[in-house]
């Protein structure tokens, strides 16, 4: 018995200290929030960054998952409990909102690398986190990865589409920005046109000698070619 009354006082322990770090790690998030709507980005982050920390911290994330190495549920140990698993799945979802509120934050300081990057560990962390996938969209078009982009946000639009659950409202954020990357691509296309253009405006002998170097190589590869006939 005695045992077992360690064993309840150690797990009532470890679930307290839990419950303790998920709070200040909400804390933290709100703080991050709070500033974010007063536009100062760098308490915002730092206040994110905190929260991160906290909540990577929990028992229920594995070593792996605390880097953002394996984040999700493949990185939680195999032995948790039933209200230790459901704690785990609590702190991946927090843990995705926060990483998707510092995508937001490298948005607005044009960091699109960064964004990218934490908009990647907020999806792994909740697969299911739209806006994380909307703000990763945004990023990889603003960072001039057009045809990255492009796929994702089509790849991204199909399966929200699929979704029976789905809100038009997603769908038709994701619509928007891919028709941003689209008219992006086409406008980048119609420039590289009209550069090729400009420099055989600048330089207009190029085709010509272009042409004439083919020819040039075409006659002397049949003339070697008669040759060998001839030796034959």
């Amino acid at each position: 018995m005695a045992s077992n009354i360690a064993s309840s006082s150690s797990s009532s322990s470890a679930s307290t200290a839990t419950a303790d770090k998920l709070r200040t790690a909400l804390e933290h998030k709100a703080r991050g929030n709070a500033a974010f709507t007063q536009n100062d980005m760098q308490t915002a982050l730092a206040a994110y960054h905190h929260a991160v920390l906290y909540l990577s911290g929990l028992e229920t994330r594995s070593i792996l998952g605390l880097v953002g190495e394996n984040s999700g549920r493949e990185g939680k140990p195999e032995d948790l409990s039933s209200d230790d698993d459901a704690e785990g799945a609590e702190s991946e979802k927090h843990l995705s909102t926060v990483y998707s509120n510092m995508a937001a934050c490298y948005l607005k300081q044009h960091n699109y690398t960064r964004a990218v990057e934490v908009a990647d560990k907020s999806i792994r962390c909740d697969s299911r986190n739209v806006k994380a996938k909307y703000r990763k969209a945004q990023a990889l078009r603003l960072a001039g990865e057009l045809y990255a982009a492009q796929q994702f946000g089509s790849d991204t639009l199909d399966a929200l589409r699929s979704k029976r659950k789905a809100s038009a409202a997603e769908v038709e954020s994701f619509e928007r920005e891919l028709k941003a990357v689209q008219s992006a691509i086409r406008a980048k296309e119609v420039r590289g046109r009209e550069k090729w253009k400009g420099f055989l405006g600048r330089n207009p002998g190029v085709l010509d000698s272009a042409a004439s170097q083919s020819q040039s190589g075409v006659a002397e590869a049949e003339a070697e070619a008669a040759e060998k006939e001839s030796q034959q």
